[in-house]
Order: structure tokens, then C-alpha cells, then sequence
């Protein structure tokens, strides 16, 4: 049964980590403060919230991921890294987006340029083990040592799922994939690598709710597992002895 390891990137790309507008003051807050400006009317410094804009260029680039619409995204991505060539998010997107119009090397070159300006960004070194491979003892010490300082660790879980499985390491593979779906529980590939864990550990019931699991989160955002397979072990788990 394959291995979806590549569905890290659609995580990771279609993931902005960049903050809309922040909440306006509630009506109380405002009477409160109105209040005190009449009591007290000295000139005082007033706190709010920085507001993070976003980028119309990547979520242009965001929207057309979601409708796999890859051309259009390398497109937006480009403009946005024009703009400002260190942008981090372009640079996951774009290189999704070059990976699934088959130019895996540009991908590779992106998410390597991503990594040397931040190298420390888990994401981007799990999107580029992902792509181009690596020595799995080395890489697994890597990967388990940024699960310390990472503020977004499923990517993480989720490559070290994808190490362990490529070894037939089924049990490890499991808890690592069941970490990375319960940090992203909307994420369908997350949900059907698990599956396929618990498929090889010969856990059917355990599995087969995966699988429904997945295809459902399938019709509510992008997924790269194939369908038929996932409805076939189903059908396989599911029948009748």
C-alpha cells in the first residue's frame, strides 16, 4: 500500500501563518474607556493590537491551491516573492505548487533557499526530506530533536510517521501519524496514513474508521491519497467473513 508522503506540502502550503485584523474593542470597553477619559483628561498613551496585513498575493496563491488550480498559484506566488524574495509563505506555496506541475526540482532549489533563510522552520525541512530523501537514522535524530522547539510540531510528527512506516516500523509509524492528525484534525492525508498504519498493524476496525475518516475530510479540502484505494481497503476491512 503506498505511502502519501508528499501530502505534507498541501498541509504546509495551503497553512498561513500570518494573523488577520485583530478583534475590535467591544462596545463596554469603549463606554469604559470613554469614561475615564472624562475623569482623567491628561494626555495618555493608548495600547492596541498590531495588526499582521496579509498578502494579496499569497492568498491569491492560497485560494488557487485550494481549487488545484497550480499555474495560477506559481503565478500569485511568484508576484508575492518579487515583492519581497525572503516571504516565507510564497515560498512554501510555490514550491508546492512547482512540485505538483512536476518540477520537483525546482521545488527542491525553493524549499532549500527557504531552509538556509530559515533554518530553523520545521515545516520547510520536512517538505524537503519529504521531496528528495535522506539518510533515515540522521534525518530521524533531526527530526526528533526540532520536535523540541518547534511551534508546529504536526508537520514534524508527520514526517517521522512517514520515516518510520518506509521502514516497516508500523507501531511507531502509528503514534507518530496519530500525533500529527490529532495537532491537524482537519488535514486528510494525516488521517489516511494512519490508517495505513493501523491497516499493516492488522487493527481493521480501527482502521477502516480511518479511512471513512479521511474520505470525508476529503470532500471538505484538498487531499492527494487516492480515493479508490482507500474505499477498497474499506470494502476489504468492512466485509462480512
Amino acid at each position: 500500500m503506498k505511502l502519501y508522503a508528499i501530502a505534507l506540502l498541501t498541509a504546509i502550503a495551503l497553512t498561513s501563518r500570518a494573523q488577520t485584523n485583530a478583534p475590535a474593542a467591544s462596545n463596554s470597553q469603549r463606554t469604559a474607556q470613554a469614561a475615564a477619559d472624562q475623569i482623567d483628561p491628561q494626555p495618555q498613551i493608548r495600547r492596541s493590537l498590531l495588526r499582521a496585513a496579509v498578502d494579496s498575493d499569497i492568498l491569491r496563491g492560497y485560494k488557487a491551491l485550494e481549487q488545484n488550480q497550480f499555474t495560477q498559484a506559481r503565478e500569485a506566488y511568484s508576484q508575492a516573492l518579487a515583492n519581497n524574495p525572503t516571504q516565507r509563505d510564497a515560498l512554501l506555496g510555490i514550491a508546492y505548487a512547482h512540485q505538483a506541475l512536476g518540477n520537483t526540482e525546482q521545488a527542491v532549489a525553493t524549499l532549500r533557499r527557504l531552509v538556509e533563510l530559515y533554518p530553523r522552520d520545521s515545516d520547510g525541512m520536512s517538505a524537503l526530506y519529504l521531496i528528495s530523501g535522506g539518510d533515515p537514522l540522521s534525518e530521524e535524530t533531526k527530526f526528533k530533536q526540532l520536535l523540541e522547539r518547534s511551534e508546529y510540531p504536526s508537520a514534524v510528527y508527520y514526517t517521522l510517521g512517514v520515516l518510520y512506516y518506509e521502514q516497516s516500523r508500523f507501531g511507531e509509524a502509528e503514534r507518530a501519524f496519530s500525533r500529527a492528525a490529532a495537532l491537524s484534525p482537519n488535514q486528510p492525508d494525516y488521517a489516511f496514513n494512519l490508517a495505513l498504519s493501523l491497516d499493516q498493524l492488522g487493527r481493521a476496525r480501527d482502521a477502516a474508521r480511518q479511512y471513512v475518516m479521511a474520505l470525508n475530510l476529503s470532500n471538505q479540502t484538498n487531499a492527494v491519497f487516492s480515493r479508490d484505494l482507500a474505499r477498497t481497503r474499506l470494502k476489504i476491512l468492512t466485509a462480512t467473513p
